[in-house]
C-alpha cells in the first residue's frame, strides 16, 4: 500500500530540502554570498535565505500533490474538532512566538526598516514562551503539522520529514547561539528544556 503512494519520494525530497536549507544556514555559505555579492549589511544574507526558504518551502509542500494518495484515517467527531482546535491553538501561539521573537529580524526585513542601526547588538530572548522551551516556534509547528485530523500516507512523509529537520536544525541553531551569546546561552540551556516544558521549572 505505501510503494503506491509517494511517501519514499516524499521524504527523499525532504531530505533535499533538509540540505538545502542546512546548506544556506551554514557559515560557509553565508560568507561566500556575502564576499560574492559585497553585501555590507550582514543583516542582507537573513533576507536572502528567508527568500530561498520560502521558495523552497512551497516546492516541498507542492511536492504532496504530485503522487498518488491513500488515506490513513479521518478523525470522527468530536475528536476532529479537537485537533482542530489544538491545531488552531499552536498557530495563535506560533504567530505570538514570532511577534515576540521579532518579525522584522525573522523575516530579514530589518535592513529595511527605517531608523534601524546595523550596529545593534542581538539580544538573546528568554522571555515569554521562551521561559518555557527554548524553541517554541518548532515546537508549535510540529503541533501543528501532527494534529490534522485527517491523516494520508503523504502527509504521513511530510510530517516525518519535517520533524527530523526541526529537531536537527535546532542542534545547529544552538551551536551558533552558543557562539555569539557564549555561556549566557549555556546557562539558559540547563535552565530551559528544548522542546517539552517542565512541568517543575528549574530556578
Amino acid at each position: 500500500m505505501i510503494l503506491k503512494t509517494g511517501f519514499l519520494w516524499i521524504l527523499l525530497a525532504g531530505l533535499v530540502y533538509g540540505g538545502i536549507h542546512s546548506a544556506f544556514a551554514s557559515t560557509t555559505v553565508k560568507l561566500w554570498v556575502t564576499n560574492q555579492y559585497c553585501l555590507d549589511d550582514p543583516k542582507m544574507y537573513r533576507f536572502i535565505y528567508v527568500l530561498q526558504s520560502f521558495f523552497f518551502t512551497l516546492i516541498y509542500i507542492f511536492v504532496l500533490f504530485l503522487f498518488p494518495d491513500q488515506r490513513l484515517y479521518l478523525l470522527p467527531s468530536p475528536w476532529r474538532y479537537l485537533f482542530m482546535l489544538i491545531e488552531a491553538a499552536a498557530l495563535v501561539c506560533g504567530i505570538l512566538s514570532l511577534k515576540q521573537a521579532g518579525i522584522w529580524s525573522f523575516l530579514g526585513l530589518e535592513s529595511f526598516k527605517p531608523n534601524t542601526s546595523t550596529a545593534q547588538t542581538p539580544t538573546l530572548m528568554t522571555g515569554g514562551f521562551y521561559r518555557f522551551v527554548r524553541h517554541p516556534l518548532y515546537l508549535f509547528s510540529i503541533l501543528f503539522i501532527w494534529f490534522v485530523p485527517l491523516m494520508t500516507w503523504n502527509i504521513l512523509a511530510f510530517d516525518i520529514g519535517s520533524t527530523i529537520y526541526m529537531f536537527i536544525g535546532s542542534i545547529f541553531e544552538e551551536r551558533k547561539l552558543a557562539q555569539d551569546f557564549g555561556q549566557v546561552y549555556i546557562d539558559y540551556q540547563k535552565r530551559v528544556p528544548s522542546f517539552l516544558p517542565r512541568l517543575i521549572r528549574k530556578p
